[in-house]
């Protein structure tokens, strides 16, 4: 499992992280080592936004976790949205949608992992976790038991 950073040894966000995305940077301004969730129904944008935003923001690494996907839309994205310059600094983790519950939870971790370790070596990382959504249902699974509002602990734990 990988532990989360205890909030008083997070250091503060001081410097803002360009997306190039104007209703973004206007709006809801993004700052160095801050955490950025993108969330709306299938077919909103999202994919389109979030290559906009890779295509476009000063990363040393890029970290793609591809969870639940089809593999017909992992490879159209990486092939026809992500350009060339990004993907010379890219790492990829995908686990499609055929995966069982235990890959799809392991790749996510995996995908954490590695933008902790170049995070720790001092690198701007960007770290795009598609599909949230399926990586939380894939922990439900393993976890079996509900809790109150229907959600099991480790799902919660996983998350954070």
């Amino acid at each position: 499992a990988v532990e989360p950073i205890p909030l008083q040894m997070r250091a503060p966000i001081e410097t803002v992280f360009p997306t190039k995305l104007k209703i973004i940077d206007g709006l809801f301004t993004i700052g160095e080592g801050q955490r950025l969730g993108l969330f709306a129904p299938a077919g909103a944008g999202k994919t389109t936004t979030v290559s906009i935003m890779a295509n476009n923001m000063d990363a040393d690494v890029v970290i793609f976790a591809m969870i639940g996907e089809r593999a017909r839309e992992v490879v159209e994205f990486l092939e026809g949205e992500i350009g060339p310059e990004v993907i010379k600094k890219s790492i990829t983790i995908v686990s499609t949608s055929e995966a069982n519950p235990l890959e799809k939870v392991r790749s996510g971790l995996v995908a954490v992992s590695i933008a902790r370790h170049y995070m720790e070596q001092g690198k701007k990382v960007v770290l795009y976790f598609d599909s949230l959504t399926r990586f939380a249902r894939a922990q439900a699974m393993l976890d079996g038991t509900p809790i109150k509002g229907g959600i099991p602990i480790g799902v919660s734990l996983a998350l954070s």
